[in-house]
C-alpha cells in the first residue's frame, strides 16, 4: 500500500514482500496450500465487481449509491450525510 510507484510485475511484488520482512518460504507454501480458496475469493470478487460495473478501486456503495473513486474523509462524510437525509448526490 505504501509503494512509491505502480506495482507492475511479479518482481515488484517480490521485492516489496521481501522488504516488508515476509518469510518467503512460508508465503509460497501458504499460497500453494490455499490456492483454491484464494482463487475462489478472487473469482467471486471479480464477478461482484462486474455485476456492479466497478472498473477500479477505490469505490464505495452506500445505501445503493455507487460512488467511484477516492475522496477526502470530509467529502465522504458529506456524501454519507446527503444520502442519509435523502438528498440527491448530483
Amino acid at each position: 500500500m505504501l509503494s512509491p510507484s505502480r506495482i507492475g510485475d511479479q518482481a515488484d511484488i517480490t521485492r516489496l514482500v521481501q522488504s516488508a520482512g515476509v518469510d518467503m518460504a512460508r508465503l509460497n507454501q501458504d499460497l500453494a496450500d490455499h490456492r483454491a480458496d484464494i482463487d475462489a475469493v478472487l473469482d467471486r470478487n471479480g464477478r461482484e465487481a462486474a455485476a456492479l460495473a466497478l472498473q477500479g478501486t477505490p469505490a464505495f456503495i452506500i445505501n445503493g449509491n455507487l460512488i467511484p473513486g477516492g475522496m477526502p474523509q470530509a467529502q465522504l462524510e458529506a456524501v454519507i450525510g446527503r444520502i442519509r437525509s435523502g438528498q440527491p448526490l448530483r
